[in-house]
This record gives C-alpha cells, sequence and structure tokens, in this order.
C-alpha cells in the first residue's frame, strides 16, 4: 500500500474523566500501510486509559482506512488454505455460539459489521441482524454478497429505534470510535430493557502487547483512538448504564502474533529482518510452535483480545 497523505492533527483529552493530564505510554508509526508519521499513545494520569494525542482530524481518518484494508475484504472465500478456511468459519460459529447462548434468536446490531460475514453467519443460528460499516465498499458486498441489512455510515447517523434491539455487539470496533463513552450511551437507547451488549478490544494486559511493545497490534496507530485496559474499560461501561456479566479472552490468538511479528520485522532496516519476518509469519508450522503459548495466554486472560458480556440496567 502506497503511503497515506499527512492528516491534519487535534488534541483531545481523556474520553473517560476528560482529564488533560496524561503520560507517554507508546509511540510508534502505522506499521500496517507504512508511512513516516510519528503517532504517540498516551495514558491518563487519572483514569488510566489510553488514546492517540494527538490525533488525525474526524475528516481526514479516512486515507488511513484504504479499500483493501484487511477487515473490510475478509472472507471466506480469500482465506487462500483449506485450513485457514475452516479456522476462518471456526471463529464465525465461535462469536455466533457466543450470541445463541446468552439469548434466543431476536434482533441483533452489529456495529462495524464491515463485509457482514458475522451476520449472515448468525442468521444461520435463527437471528436477525442488522449492521451499521462506514465503509461504502464493505457495505456494498455485505448487501450484495449476504443480501443484509446495512445502514451506510456511524451509528449515530443511523437514527435507529429506542428500545429495539435484544443484542448489540462490538467486535474490535470500540477501540477505532473517536467518543466510545458517546457510542455506548447511544447502544445504551437502542437496547431493550436486560439487553446485552458484547465488546471485543485488544488486551493491554495480554502477553502479545508485553513481548512486542510498540508494535502490538492492539496498537495499530493511527486507527486505534482509544486503548482500553481493564479498569478504565470497566468503568466506562458501567458510567454508561450496563452492568458486567462476563469476561474472557475469545479470539485473535495465533493472527494476532503473526500481525504483531510482521509490524516487528517491518520496522527493521536490514532485509534480511524483513524477510525472516515474512518467512516465520507465513510458516504454518509456526501455527503448531505457538499453540502452548496461545492456551497459556488464554487461561491467564492475557490473550490478545478481550471480550466483555454486559446487560443493559434501566437508569
Amino acid at each position: 500500500a502506497g503511503q497515506p497523505v499527512r492528516a491534519m492533527l487535534e488534541h483531545t483529552v481523556c474520553n473517560l474523566c476528560g482529564s488533560n493530564d496524561s503520560s507517554p505510554f507508546r509511540q510508534g508509526r502505522d506499521w500496517q500501510l507504512g508511512g513516516s508519521e510519528t503517532f504517540y499513545h498516551v495514558r491518563c494520569r487519572h483514569c488510566g486509559l489510553i488514546y492517540l494525542n494527538p490525533r488525525p482530524a474526524p475528516d481526514t481518518m479516512d486515507r488511513y482506512y484504504p479499500s483493501d484494508y484487511e477487515p473490510f475484504i475478509r472472507s471466506a472465500e480469500n482465506q487462500g488454505s483449506r485450513f485457514a478456511r475452516w479456522n476462518y468459519a471456526r471463529y464465525l460459529n465461535r462469536r455466533c455460539r457466543l450470541i445463541s447462548r446468552r439469548r434466543p434468536p431476536g434482533r441483533l446490531l452489529d456495529v462495524g459489521c464491515a463485509s457482514g460475514d458475522f451476520l449472515a453467519r448468525l442468521r444461520e443460528y435463527g437471528w436477525h441482524g442488522q449492521g451499521v460499516e462506514p465503509n461504502a465498499a464493505a457495505v456494498k458486498a455485505a448487501r450484495r454478497k449476504h443480501g443484509l441489512d446495512v445502514f451506510q455510515g456511524t451509528l449515530h447517523q443511523a437514527c435507529l429505534p429506542s428500545s429495539y434491539f435484544d443484542i448489540v455487539t462490538l467486535w474490535d470496533v470500540l477501540e477505532h470510535v473517536y467518543d466510545p463513552s458517546a457510542e455506548l450511551v447511544e447502544i445504551h437507547r437502542l437496547l431493550q430493557s436486560e439487553g446485552l451488549l458484547v465488546v471485543e478490544v485488544p488486551n493491554p494486559h495480554s502477553l502479545d502487547a508485553a513481548l512486542f511493545g510498540r508494535y502490538w497490534i492492539g496498537l495499530d496507530m493511527p486507527r486505534h483512538l482509544h486503548v482500553f485496559p481493564w479498569r478504565p474499560l470497566a468503568e466506562m461501561l458501567s458510567r454508561c448504564g450496563f452492568r458486567i456479566l462476563s469476561r474472557h479472552c475469545s479470539s485473535g490468538g495465533y493472527g494476532a502474533f503473526v500481525r504483531s511479528l510482521e509490524s516487528w520485522s517491518s520496522d527493521g532496516p536490514q532485509k534480511w529482518l524483513n524477510r525472516l519476518g515474512g518467512y516465520l509469519a507465513s510458516r504454518p508450522a509456526l501455527r503448531l510452535l505457538l499453540l502452548p503459548y496461545v492456551y497459556l495466554a488464554y487461561g491467564l486472560r492475557r490473550g490478545p483480545e478481550i471480550t466483555v458480556i454486559c446487560e443493559k440496567i434501566d437508569q
């Protein structure tokens, strides 16, 4: 991918407590798309929330989400090997089972649904799903390929009816949002009484984060505007009207490790380092070698992603 044009930057304050008092956390570049810009994640000294500051202004952020951005084009058909396709199907079914164990089939909204593979698979479990997705190409794919009801734009622009949905899901989305507190308040409005919110975000307490540091894919500057340590995340959910029912590491594993490895190798000036990183990332044998590491991380709740299931509290 070509290097994105330098964006206009804006300064911000902590989205959880409103403080402007922060300390440096990580600095890095856009390891995924390239470019020479340096970005900075800071940690709020008052509540611990981690956020990008300064950050690209909202009207310039599209340049960091090209049409070939991987989540927009991900599908079963482009997974490559038979094993990769099987693993992708397993990943979708795991999410669907997580939903179906909690509630009988009803109405579900997937915010940031990309090309709609999760909603399409969930339909096979008896659910009626709707989506919200800002990217036009992803929305077109979701409608054409799966016949899904997907609104193109942001959640607030969708103006959906109050107390309508049984469940709302945010799979790897909240970290991309400029105002996550406002997003959660809007979701609270959309949910029925005792409706469920499922949030999955990168886990900064993960073994991957400790191992890779600024190259950890969970930072993904500048697209990840917020990074959520557990206590600030729990506090934000509580303030926005949700009671936490469970949290666990549910996905990520091998894929997250490989993407962090690729980010690390891309920063090396030596060509042999780039080749080594690419070689390791492409080796199926690496998946087997990583199995003990992956299961250890999950067992310690230090996997690369953390999934939180919450219930709406009527206020």
